[in-house]
């Protein structure tokens, strides 16, 4: 049928639809809110907007990686504008940035120890420059033909050796093997040189221990340089929960270590600190093998929880765990989750930084005697290096190939990473695999052969200052810790190169030998110290901090309250008593707040004491050669040593100093060695053997708390309670602080000790091996005349007054009781006691001293100070007795302090640490002699024939004998001085005289004890 119209005249456009078309996606009525906020802020957001474009910057990444892109854009913007003068304006091409690679090559300042740059740092510059020009210009243009140009000239560098491929320094790998042996000698280093912060020592370890166990970067637990404090590891991402025991288990053991599980998550690992969604969880369990306790970063948690307080439940771990097990998810509960797992050095509680881990295991290298060069990524390379000695135990289970194709993923989708995202972390605990593994290897760090060079002693030695001025530069400022660090990196560089090294063993030996050795254990504290104040009565104290040069220093003390339980514990955990933050946080290092410690310091800051402190300040408990000298020995006018002095020091009423561990009855420490040593023959189980050696080693070093610090022990010597609580971190877990024992060093045999490190130092100046091994007979006699005493004698040479533990150790001076006489003084029943001595002459009269002191003035002169102490005094009246002596200044030529001296043995101290001076030749610079002098005698009591050769013997004899008091024999014998010609100036005694003098004090000493 024919069209009813003509085809070649038809429009489509003429023909309108009878129906409306339906609504398309854009005309439909949504995103009506967000709209209506635009249109009415529009002017708001257009000017806004407008200075986002102006301000709109080069740069994308992390802080650092922008750090670094601006560092590359203004070196070649300075390029252009001031060495080829052009305009940074417009567009450059390659030969610019050829020209700027030739230039930056001569003038960038590389290692001082590398050849040459790396060629991988360039090629990271050219990348930024340019995506720099990208980003700037729309008509910039980067082909292939600028980048071709670029590459040769690159490789024309590499082949003249400008550049070099590859890596400089070997990278070393530390296994669990090899740092278990790191951590052991780090801490065992730490007991015994002593720190002012325990605290510190445990978030140190934890730190390399947990970056080891984890597998992860400094970064991933700690704040990366220009990151806030929220990019870090904190208790929130640490979950400790006790899994339920099986039914066949004793009932008693829920809640017990072996049931303790830990779960890590990193949140803020590189390149996804701000994406959320990719924390990586990782398994762990505690490390219950004796030898492994001090690798097990669970253990160090619970201890540095402990020791700060963070857990709820009570302050011991059983109490913790019972907690735990008490509660629905059996999960230990933290107070504050906010807080870092690792503590910066500011006061506020800020978290550490990444150089923490890093700066604290070079210092376990250099205490283990590690010559190869280590860093913290050797942590990570260890880790790998242990699985490749490693089986899997789960070699059956499906791979990730058998998850892409049930996931139905193509092999782009698994290249680019989305199959993973179905993968989640894996439950295994590698960390105890490789625990129970420890591999070991031929390629290993270099040591130092055992017994030769010291490198930690060698390395942190003194840096004399001319040494140090060779490592600046007049052209560039040279910080005086740079040029410190300079010197010492050459000097272990040296040692690396020169040093007898450790002879190779078999792996399988020194891996048996590594097993068999348990974690090391704290010593046991001195008992501690009792004050008019009691410390338990103190406030905790937790605001302790120390500084960049490892010397302890006070930190303000907070204003804010604490609430308390009945037990005198805390029930809040306030944040602004944090613990304090550990050395060698480079990103939020702090200055310190008060004079660095001199007496402390083992490093190139090591200065002399303070000359002109005050006996009176010093500690009541020192044993020193010198001060000995003065208590023992009666001086003439040519310093030769005359008759015993009775006159006996008020320390004898305190606890002694000289307490070794083996003088301590410590029940845990016992437990723990015999725990660790003896065979399970009692019908233990060894999981339960297994986790009381772990709590033993929790509680060990939970509660140690020794104080390595002068001013800490001073205020010991002088029991002042307020002093030690500001100078010690108390509370918790950790028990009383107790001042550190300095022991001399200058052979094992020497048995001196001290609280203070001057004093100890002062003792090596003039000890020899010789000597020592002299003074060690001696108290080896002393230790068998007390296993052959009887008990008669041993009560009659003790004193049982409080708790003071004085021993007359001289030879004689009391009489065995004879059986069969009667004494004068009758029993309890009524009979009379055996005739003897029930108490030495010299027990009687340390008695009469020391416990039975009341204040008093001077009594020889007119001050109205009112003398607390037996030492205040007899300081007073040393003074006061020595006209035209004391005090005095230095004698010795050309020096220009102003200080006065008090006492004699402040003189020798000055002239020791200033002037290198020390007897006998210091005699000569020591003040002249008093105007007056003694005129020897016969003693004028009645019956008397012994003979008064010096004012002090006469002094001790008239109170011994005649039992008359100090102060009658002290007028007594100050009327038998008569005026001198002329003031006799000192000379130095002969060699051979003051080592006769020298070895009548050590002999007077050891006998006399503490």
């Amino acid at each position: 049928m024919a069209p009813s119209f003509n085809a070649q005249e038809y429009c489509s456009s003429d023909v309108e639809p009878d129906e409306p078309a339906p609504p398309t996606r854009l005309s439909k009525a949504g995103g009506q809110r967000s709209i209506e906020n635009m249109v009415a802020n529009a002017e708001a957001y257009r000017n806004a907007s407008k200075t986002k474009i102006r301000r709109l910057e080069f740069g994308s990444g992390s802080p650092l990686v922008q750090e670094r892109q601006s560092l590359w854009i203004n070196r070649f913007n300075r390029h252009r504008t001031d060495v080829l003068g052009q305009s940074d304006d417009v567009p450059f091409t390659c030969h610019e940035v050829i020209r700027f690679l030739d230039t930056i090559l001569q003038a960038i300042v590389r290692q001082r120890d590398k050849p040459a740059l790396s060629h991988q740092t360039i090629w990271q510059g050219i990348a930024v420059i340019i995506a720099y020009g990208t980003w700037k210009w729309r008509n910039f243009d980067f082909g292939p033909y600028d980048a071709a140009r670029v590459k040769q000239s690159i490789q024309q560098s590499i082949d003249s050796g400008i550049l070099m491929k590859g890596a400089f320094r070997e990278r070393a790998s530390l296994g669990f093997a090899t740092l278990s042996r790191l951590v052991r000698n780090y801490l065992q280093h730490v007991m015994d040189r002593g720190t002012g912060n325990y605290d510190h020592v445990i978030n140190r370890t934890l730190a390399v221990v947990l970056q080891s166990a984890l597998a992860c970067r400094s970064g991933d637990i700690a704040v990366s340089k220009g990151y806030s404090d929220r990019y870090c590891l904190r208790f929130e991402h640490v979950e400790l929960f006790l899994l339920p025991p099986p039914d066949d288990e004793d009932p008693t053991t829920a809640s017990s270590l072996q049931h303790l599980r830990a779960i890590f998550t990193l949140a803020y690992t590189k390149c996804h600190k701000n994406e959320h969604g990719r924390a990586r969880k990782m398994h762990l369990q505690p490390l219950l093998a004796a030898g492994c306790h001090h690798l097990c970063p669970v253990l160090l948690l619970l201890i540095d929880g402990l020791r700060r307080g963070l857990f709820e439940g009570g302050n011991t771990m059983q109490a913790v765990l019972d907690h735990a097990a008490a509660t629905t998810r059996r999960q230990i509960v933290w107070k504050d989750p906010q807080l870092p797992v690792l503590l910066g050095t500011t006061p506020d509680g800020k978290p550490a930084g990444e150089a923490l881990a890093r700066l604290t295991l070079k210092e376990m290298g250099l205490v283990s005697g590690v010559l190869s060069r280590v860093t913290t990524h050797a942590l990570r390379r260890g880790t790998i290096r242990d699985m490749t000695a490693m089986q899997r135990a789960d070699r059956k289970n499906y791979g990730p190939e058998d998850m892409r194709r049930q996931l139905g993923h193509n092999l782009r989708a698994m290249a680019n990473g989305v199959t993973d995202g179905y993968i989640p972390d894996t439950e295994a605990d590698l960390h105890s695999q490789r625990a129970d593994v420890q591999p070991t290897f031929q390629r290993d760090l270099l040591f130092a052969a055992p017994g030769g060079v010291d490198v930690y002693a060698t390395v942190k030695a003194k840096v004399p200052e001319a040494e140090r001025s060779q490592y600046v530069d007049a052209d560039t400022t040279v910080s005086r810790l740079t040029a410190t660090r300079l010197v010492r990196a050459d000097r272990l560089v040296a040692l690396a190169s020169s040093a007898p090294t450790e002879p190779r063993q078999r792996p399988s030996k020194r891996k048996a030998e590594a097993m068999q050795m348990p974690s090391p254990l704290p010593p046991p504290s001195q008992p501690a110290r009792n004050t008019r104040t009691p410390l338990r009565q103190l406030a905790p104290n937790s605001s302790y901090r120390a500084d960049s040069n490892g010397n302890d220093a006070p930190a303000e003390t907070p204003t804010a309250s604490w609430e308390h339980t009945g037990d005198g514990s805390p029930t809040k955990f306030p944040r602004h008593l944090l613990d304090p933050a550990l050395r060698g946080d480079g990103g939020h290092a702090q200055p310190p707040r008060h004079v660095p410690d001199p007496a402390l310091r083992g490093d190139d800051d090591d200065v002399a004491g303070n000359d002109e402190q005050d006996e009176e300040d010093d500690p009541v408990l020192e044993v020193d050669l010198d001060r000995l000298e003065k208590e023992v020995f009666a001086r003439q006018d040519d310093g030769e040593a005359t008759a015993l002095e009775t006159t006996v020091v008020a320390s004898d009423s305190l606890p002694p100093l000289h307490i070794l561990p083996t003088d301590i009855e410590g029940p845990e420490h016992d437990q723990v060695a015999e725990l660790l040593a003896t065979e399970a023959q009692d019908g233990t189980t060894l999981q339960q053997r297994a986790d009381d050696s772990a709590m033993a080693f929790i509680d060990a070093h939970s509660r140690y708390n020794t104080v390595q610090n002068e001013a800490f022990a001073r205020a010991w010597g002088r029991g002042d309670a307020a002093a030690m609580a500001a100078l010690s971190v108390r509370g918790n877990s950790r028990d009383e602080p107790t001042p550190f024992l300095h022991k001399c060093s200058v052979s094992t045999a020497c048995p001196y000790a001290n609280i203070r490190h001057d004093r100890v130092r002062e003792h090596e100046a003039s000890c020899n091996v010789d000597r020592a091994t002299l003074v060690g007979n001696l108290a080896t006699l002393w230790e068998q005349r007390l296993a052959s005493m009887s008990a008669d004698e041993l009560k009659a040479r003790t004193c049982t007054i409080g708790d003071c533990t004085y021993v007359d150790k001289e030879e004689g001076g009391w009489t065995p009781p004879v059986e069969g006489e009667p004494g004068k003084t009758p029993k309890v029943d009524g009979s009379k006691r055996p005739a003897g001595q029930e108490k030495t002459a010299r027990l009687v009269q340390h008695q009469r001293v020391n416990h039975g002191f009341e204040p008093t003035t001077c009594g020889l002169c007119d001050s109205p100070e009112i003398f607390k102490s037996n030492s205040s005094l007899q300081l007073h009246r040393r003074r006061c007795q020595s006209p035209g002596s004391w005090p005095a200044l230095c004698r010795y030529p050309d020096c220009d302090t102003t200080t006065t001296f008090d006492t004699e043995r402040q003189l020798k101290r000055h002239l020791a640490t200033a002037h290198d001076v020390r007897s006998p030749d210091g005699h000569q610079y020591l003040p002249p002699l008093m105007e007056k002098v003694f005129v020897p005698r016969q003693c004028w009591m009645e019956d008397c024939q012994f003979d008064l050769k010096a004012w002090k013997s006469a002094i001790a004899h008239l109170q011994n004998k005649h039992r008359l008091s100090y102060l009658d024999a002290t007028q007594a014998a100050n009327a038998n001085l008569a005026p001198s010609l002329q003031p006799k100036a000192r000379r130095a005694i002969s060699a051979a005289a003051a080592a006769q003098v020298q070895a009548k004090r050590e002999v007077t000493r050891r006998l006399r004890g503490n």
